[in-house]
């Protein structure tokens, strides 16, 4: 049951990590598109977006399964949580949304409101990055 969990818990968080390396140039390239280009291209970042969801969450719930069959841990697991919890917070509080206001502008044909939700989301994405790279860090020490 533990390999099973572990491999789970480390496919969920790659996939956590990996979704989001090319969304800020998808961003970047719906927000200069033409609004009918944008707008088609809306189910492909909401698609993006519960990947994102579903993997840290995916992620945290794994890695507290993983816990709880090891028992103990080291300490440095626990900041790990902290950092994955943090994560989860700042995409919940922050780049949902952003998101929202993304997707809203992109119906409206609001390039600029559009361009500026993307750098917010952007800047959140490379905040989780780090995070995620902070976490990752403490199940290796």
């Amino acid at each position: 049951m533990f390999l099973v969990a572990k491999w789970l818990h480390i496919a969920i968080a790659s996939a956590w990590f990996g979704h989001k390396l090319l969304v800020p140039s998808d961003l970047r390239q719906i927000s200069a598109a033409t609004p009918e280009f944008a707008r088609a291209s809306l189910p492909r970042i909401e698609r993006t977006e519960r990947l994102g969801i579903a993997t840290g969450l995916g992620t945290l719930l794994s890695g507290l399964w993983l816990m709880f069959l090891v028992g103990r841990v080291r300490p440095a697991i626990y900041l790990g949580v902290v950092f994955v919890l943090t994560a989860v917070a700042v995409g919940g509080l922050v780049a949902r949304p952003a998101s929202i206001r993304f997707r809203e502008a992109v119906a409206n044909a609001d390039p600029e409101g559009a361009a500026a939700a993307s750098r917010t989301l952007s800047t959140v994405l490379m905040i989780e990055t780090g995070l995620w790279s902070g976490a990752l860090l403490t199940m290796l020490l």
